[in-house]
């Protein structure tokens, strides 16, 4: 039990790549991906995540309460279309996390467009 658990640590440290040509010839290329460079390096996808997760959450909070308090229709409609929109909201947010090269440019992004969110909320929710 403990061997198979140190094989299955040592396969998330490293990652081998074997493709075989035609004709008895083949090319081994050994590629070292630590999982420590995937969790914390330059391309890190956990950072991402987060910021996806947590800042998507607030920002879709505050688009569907922008919509619920702009929007003219009767309690029940702005409530259905504010479950209807959430979780997409929070989907594209967290996808477009995905989209920047580094973490702190996605976080700063996400950032950028939950700060006018955030205040058209308070701007809102203070005039009503």
């Amino acid at each position: 039990m403990l061997a198979a658990l140190v094989v299955f640590m040592l396969s998330l440290f490293t990652v081998t790549i074997s493709s075989g040509y035609s004709r008895g010839r083949t090319l081994s290329i050994t590629g070292g991906v630590c999982l420590f460079s995937l969790l914390f390096g330059e391309q890190a996808m956990w950072p991402k995540t987060l910021s996806g997760l947590f800042i998507g959450l607030f920002l879709s909070i505050s688009v569907v309460l922008n919509l619920n308090l702009l929007l003219p229709f009767s309690e029940g409609t702005r409530l259905l279309i504010g479950l209807i929109l959430a979780f997409p909201i929070w989907a594209a947010a967290l996808v477009w996390a995905y989209s920047f090269p580094s973490a702190w440019k996605s976080f700063r992004a996400l950032m950028l467009a939950l700060v006018p969110s955030v205040l058209l909320n308070t701007a809102l929710m203070v005039l009503r």
